[in-house]
């Protein structure tokens, strides 16, 4: 019996700390996290950002098709055409 509780609880130490080690430590990290394991197929419905057509470019960020939603900006057009994470994601 004292053999299956030092199994279990070794197996219970060794589990949490592989997790622990899974979870993104800064938020870059989380971004291709979210990227690669959560958005990844999310480009193609055109909701999840603004409404707008986007397409992912680079580990984790993208590219907004402005005119297919008629978006027009004030200013910084090169910055309207870019996915800010922050925006879409509590950061």
């Amino acid at each position: 019996m004292g053999k299956i509780i030092q199994f279990a609880l070794l197996a219970v130490v060794l589990l949490g700390h592989g997790l622990s080690l899974a979870a993104p430590t800064n938020f870059e990290q989380a971004k291709v996290a979210g990227k690669t394991y959560v958005y990844f197929d999310r480009a193609d419905d055109g909701d999840f950002y603004c409404g707008c057509d986007w397409q992912w470019v680079g580990r984790s960020g993208g590219r907004t098709e402005l005119s297919s939603c008629g978006y027009v900006t004030r200013a910084q057009e090169k910055r309207a055409a870019r996915t800010e994470w922050e925006h879409a994601l509590y950061a």
